[in-house]
């Protein structure tokens, strides 16, 4: 890519005087303007250059007002105008990127017609944020107004303020609800409308959160986005799962029966129907062969757990199988913590007769990495004492904890809130949890939910460089928390579990 010269830089910065209304309206300007952001390969470094010598700015004051702003309590590494210019240089990387979610962002930009509508939703994304840290609304009012300023049609206007109303949509979907409800993404496909819409937020959302800062992109968000992205077009071009007898007949489900073992070939029909179509969809015929095999190891001993590297995501994938009871996410979340191990996702199931298959995404608290063979081992024996030898979980972690001092509090103070969600979900109270990460919160903050008399039946835990935003699917007396003296009391225990050394210290106790 061609870099400007010194002297032309030196002629641009001593002209942008001349960049007034009629320079801003003008309409061989926007076609430029457009022809630029129409290569969404190079727009980053052609608009990174033009932003270094301050014709960006003049052109669009709007984006000349967030220069230099960052807004702390959002989290981004960088400013807003350094943030939106490395989201646009971030579609450059896409056609390198590899792997199936590359592979899927590369499909969707080759198949992208019009894609300066990309290249301008993401340059005005967060332009709102000058006003303050609630910026969509103003985000799309800028929008409005550059979009007429500079001469765009009102269709190509309504495009754009429609990627940037719901920039944060698809992220917020895929990474804090379970998008293996039809419901969710019935609702999701009803907002979204086209395929052509549903292509550009998916690169939006790439771009948007590659772009806030450092290891914030992983392999594991890119397939929770994915899989969402899928599910969504699948539905949108009319081919939408309806189960029957014909679905669980699918090619899928012989080729579970070709990875089950020939003693419990008659374990898979009434495994994989009996945790539903959510089950099925979410997991491998591998994973599920390996589910299978747990339960039935789970059956004789009382507990079965098998781990293995996920390449994707480079964690541990950690399979947990024993007979359901009150508190058992909370139980597993202790021993989690007792052996220093962060988890980062957890996916629930309960099988009609009464065996969980429980799958979880691990890392080593201290280095970020897999779990070791003798970690397991060791999480393996915490997790017999605890769920077959009736062990005391508060007593395990409490052991852990005079070993963690350093990781008990928050690695970085953020703000703690706490949200009841009754629309998400048709059955269910999907319980928000966004504050600071530290290791064994996870346990903390179900432990408060099981004394709550809180059921967990699914949950999206999902943790950054410096906050953990955790939603829990709950019931309480197989009913939605709708009351709001019983969410308050619940949100009262979860804040002081959040907090726990603050709250043990106010009372005159210690941790």
């Amino acid at each position: 890519l061609a870099q400007l010269s010194r002297p032309t830089e030196r002629i641009i910065a001593e002209n942008l005087h001349r960049v007034g209304d009629a320079f801003r309206s003008s309409d061989l300007v926007r076609r430029y303007f457009i022809a630029i952001c129409n290569q969404p390969l190079r727009a980053g470094h052609a608009l990174r250059q033009a932003a270094h010598v301050g014709l960006l700015g003049r052109y669009l004051p709007e984006f000349a007002a967030v220069s230099g702003l960052i807004r702390y309590q959002d989290f981004h590494t960088y400013p807003v105008d350094e943030h939106t210019l490395r989201a646009i240089e971030s579609l450059a990387r896409v056609p390198d990127m590899g792997g199936s979610v590359g592979r899927a962002l590369g499909e969707a930009l080759e198949h992208l017609s019009e894609p300066y509508l990309l290249v301008m939703a993401l340059l005005c994304h967060d332009l709102g944020k000058a006003a303050g840290e609630a910026h969509v609304d103003e985000s799309v009012r800028l929008t409005g107004t550059i979009c007429r300023r500079i001469g765009m049609s009102n269709e190509d206007r309504e495009q754009i303020e429609f990627l940037v109303r719901h920039h944060i949509l698809m992220n917020r979907i895929s990474q804090y609800r379970d998008v293996d409800d039809e419901d969710i993404v019935r609702s999701f496909c009803q907002t979204v409308g086209t395929d052509w819409r549903l292509r550009a937020l998916f690169l939006l959302s790439y771009a948007d959160l590659y772009a806030v800062g450092p290891s914030v992109w992983n392999d594991w968000k890119g397939t929770l986005l994915l899989q969402l992205y899928l599910r969504s077009m699948k539905r949108l071009a009319g081919r939408a799962e309806t189960v029957g007898e014909a679905y669980w007949q699918s090619p899928k489900m012989d080729e579970v029966r070709a990875e089950v073992p020939a003693a419990l070939q008659a374990e898979v029909d009434g495994h994989v129907r009996g945790l539903e179509q959510r089950y099925f969809v979410a997991f491998t015929p591998a994973q599920m062969a390996r589910h299978i095999e747990c339960v039935a190891k789970a059956k004789t001993s009382g507990l079965a757990v098998s781990a293995e590297i996920n390449p994707q995501t480079m964690m541990s994938e950690v399979v947990i199988s024993t007979r359901d009871r009150h508190g058992l996410f909370a139980a597993i979340a202790g021993c989690f913590s007792a052996q220093l191990i962060d988890v980062n996702s957890a996916a629930l199931f309960t099988r009609p007769d009464g065996w969980v298959v429980d799958v979880f995404m691990v890392a080593d608290a201290w280095q970020r990495q897999p779990l070791t063979p003798a970690q397991l081992a060791a999480l393996e024996d915490t997790l017999a004492a605890a769920l077959i030898e009736d062990r005391s979980v508060e007593e395990l972690v409490a052991q852990s904890r005079r070993r963690l001092f350093a990781l008990l509090q928050p690695r970085v103070p953020v703000q703690t809130r706490v949200d009841f969600d009754n629309v998400s979900s048709r059955n269910h109270t999907v319980i928000d949890i966004e504050t600071g990460d530290r290791t064994g919160l996870l346990y903390d903050i179900t432990r408060a939910m099981t004394d709550a008399g809180l059921d967990i039946s699914t949950a999206r835990i999902v943790t950054d460089v410096r906050r953990v935003r955790d939603s829990f699917y709950v019931t309480k007396d197989n009913a939605k928390i709708e009351g709001h003296d019983m969410q308050t009391a619940i949100r009262e225990g979860l804040v002081n579990a959040i907090h726990l050394r603050t709250a043990a210290e106010s009372k005159g106790g210690t941790i």
